[in-house]
């Protein structure tokens, strides 16, 4: 009997512990990097399609990433069978968890006013000089 108690109160302290382990920093740690570098490269490899699409003159069509949601969530399960008293003490136990990321990425048609304008203005380069920030190339007047 004593060999059941020990092996059910260390099946019991693992499976309670795993539990206890927090998931949201390390998430965060984790996946906005991830997610960063997956907006950018994904916004060149639309904007490389988007220049052939013109060349042969087929409609271009660029989607902005809104809005990017994730939730996590995890779980533990355990078993424990065996057979104790006169004659055997075996025991079976089994623990078991699992990870999971449910992103909901949320995308938008960037077209209309609001595409023209992002088309046409130039990319501005800020250079701090003294305490103040002045545009580069832009025509002074």
């Amino acid at each position: 009997m004593r060999a059941g108690g020990v092996m059910l109160r260390t099946f019991l302290m693992a499976t309670f512990l795993g539990a206890c382990a927090q998931m949201g920093p390390q998430a965060l740690e984790m996946g906005r990097p991830q997610y960063n570098i997956a907006v950018q490269q994904t916004e060149a490899q639309q904007l490389l399609l988007n220049i052939v699409r013109q060349r042969y003159y087929d409609p271009i069509l660029f989607l902005d990433v809104t809005s990017i949601s994730s939730g996590f969530s995890r779980g533990v399960n355990s078993s424990l069978l065996g057979s104790f008293g006169s004659g055997s003490n075996n025991g079976v136990g089994s623990i078991g968890g699992d990870f999971r990321e449910n992103p909901y990425i949320f995308y938008a048609p960037n077209n209309g006013e609001k595409f023209v304008r992002q088309m046409l203005t130039p990319p501005w380069i800020f250079v701090r000089s003294h305490s103040y920030c002045r545009r580069v190339g832009a025509s002074s007047g």
